[in-house]
């Protein structure tokens, strides 16, 4: 039996989300302290239609005043998390909360999984004052991608033939809670969808950030897509995907999903 681990969790309000971009959070905090038994919990759990199991030491548990899915790590490596059945999908949303102590060297990494094999994987790490988006495909026919950002829509940079090394930096202010310094609450709506035989992975923010590309040059928005580059068009391997798993040493909450 697992000892009881006291989890800080930080509540929020969101306002402001228009379609899938979130413009404008006004938040609306206190700090719970809530004390939990592993054991007690179901590793299977369906939330908003879509199954939920529990990866490695995690905890799932809904939140029904927030309509949430709240999952709950203790792995400081990182390999706790959820993984979400999709059945055949080509398209895969969800606007997701990251909360950790301010001390702790915060980790995301998603992953998209077809007949049981990752097809591809992205990662946001935190490094110093600042996070590290980066993505790796392994279903195309070589493994370099480009990055493109964008603001409310509009490109205003990109840079390609990326290898699966190369880091986009955030500066992470967009973690930060004001009223809480020793908390931080990464909040952003993430996607993972193969177009016209061409994956990518993209992530959504509720403010403008400031994006330097591996080349040095920065760019502000509040998108960012992370697209495989695949030779000759048309070759990419997989049409669809059947799963997507989150791991994180953050408590995870999944605030909504959607699949098509």
């Amino acid at each position: 039996m697992r000892k009881p681990t006291h989890v800080v969790r930080l509540c929020s309000g969101v306002r402001g989300f228009a379609g899938s971009r979130a413009r404008g959070f006004a938040i609306f905090a206190i700090v719970m302290i809530a004390t939990a038994w592993a054991n007690a919990q179901s590793s299977v759990v369906v939330f908003q239609g879509l199954t939920h199991t529990a990866v490695g030491g995690a905890v799932l548990r809904v939140d029904k005043e927030r309509n949430a899915l709240n999952v709950e790590t203790f792995d400081p490596a990182g390999e706790d998390g959820v993984a979400v059945a999709l059945r055949e999908a080509t398209s895969w949303t969800g606007r997701l909360e990251a909360t950790s102590a301010d001390s702790l060297p915060l980790n995301l990494s998603w992953h998209a999984v077809a007949d049981s094999q990752p097809i591809s994987s992205a990662s946001m790490r935190r490094v110093g004052k600042a996070f590290e988006f980066s993505a790796v495909f392994t279903g195309a026919t070589k493994p370099t991608h480009s990055a493109y950002v964008y603001k409310d829509n509009r490109l205003v940079g990109s840079l390609g033939a990326l290898p699966p090394t190369a880091h986009i930096v955030v500066p992470e202010g967009f973690c930060r809670v004001p009223e809480f310094a020793a908390v931080l609450n990464c909040r952003m709506v993430s996607r993972f969808r193969n177009v016209e035989d061409v994956c990518m992975w993209e992530w959504f923010f509720g403010e403008q950030l400031a994006f330097r590309l591996p080349n040095g040059t920065v760019v502000t928005g509040n998108e960012l897509r992370l697209v495989e580059e695949v030779r000759p068009p048309g070759h990419f391997l997989y049409q669809t995907f059947h799963e997507i798993v989150i791991q994180s040493n953050a408590d995870v909450t999944l605030l909504s999903e959607s699949v098509r």
